[in-house]
């Protein structure tokens, strides 16, 4: 037990020195301070840390917000450009329909003409000059043509290939020296 007793003893007495030796306040508050300080700049760090976090964040947002934006202008752009070549075609095939009506109205009123002027009896050289636009107008042209004709015609007609005396045209004459050479 002797043992027990000196343990006992030597902790009674670091008890008593602990309560006997006075606690200086200056030392415990810069202790304090220096450990208030210390959680201070670690919750700073933090803070600063979130908050580089959450501005990282931010510009990533921000960068895929302007990427789908972007995107977005593209296709819209797209549908335009693709819009805008509908248009085209559809502009150029009714530009091409209306051509094809004027000259499917051109070839009938053309065909109209020759109808009324053969059936007028009016020569084929003057069929271009048929004025109207319906059956009755080119008919009413074409018999005031017809008189105009008529009244101004020469009495006597020239023959288009003269005839020697003989009834043979020179054409004749040209063919049968040809085979007589033969």
């Amino acid at each position: 037990m002797p043992e027990d007793e000196t343990n006992t003893t030597e902790q009674e007495e670091q008890a008593e020195e602990q309560e006997t030796t006075p606690i200086e306040f200056d030392t415990w508050l810069a202790a304090q301070a220096d450990e208030i300080r210390a959680a201070y700049e670690g919750h700073v760090a933090g803070l600063k840390s979130a908050l580089q976090s959450e501005r990282e964040q931010r510009k990533e947002h921000e960068r895929a917000k302007r990427d789908a934006e972007k995107a977005r202008e593209a296709e819209e752009a797209q549908k335009l450009a693709e819009q805008q070549k509908w248009q085209e075609l559809a502009t150029r095939r009714e530009r091409e329909v209306s051509d094809l009506k004027a000259e499917l109205e051109q070839e009938r009123l053309a065909s109209l003409k020759l109808r009324v002027a053969q059936a007028k009896g009016l020569p084929a050289e003057l069929v271009a000059r048929l004025q109207g636009t319906s059956e009755d107008e080119l008919g009413a042209d074409a018999d005031a043509l017809l008189k105009l004709i008529k009244t101004n015609a020469p009495k006597e007609t020239i023959p288009a290939t003269p005839k020697p005396d003989n009834g043979v045209s020179q054409e004749d004459r040209r063919k049968q020296a040809w085979y007589a050479r033969l």
